[in-house]
């Protein structure tokens, strides 16, 4: 977030701790963690074969986000 925009938000109310805390599992459902997975597996597909570093960290981040999807609590 650009200081400008932090700013405007401590001017409107907003608390900085508040502007801080990680809000991952309070604005992104299962559908959207399932689609953060599907992207990073399609990256991974493509550095299949060219960069290992590449397509492995694509990979850790793919079984990351599916494996947050599968312990998605309704």
């Amino acid at each position: 977030m650009k200081l400008s925009t932090f700013r405007e938000k401590i001017a409107q109310g907003y608390s900085a701790d508040w502007l801080c805390d990680d809000k991952t599992n309070e604005h992104l459902s299962m559908f959207d963690c399932l689609n953060i997975a599907q992207c990073a597996a399609n990256r991974a597909k493509q550095w299949a074969g060219v960069d290992s570093q590449q397509f492995g960290a694509n990979f850790d981040s793919a079984r990351l986000w599916a494996d947050f999807a599968a312990d998605y609590c309704f």
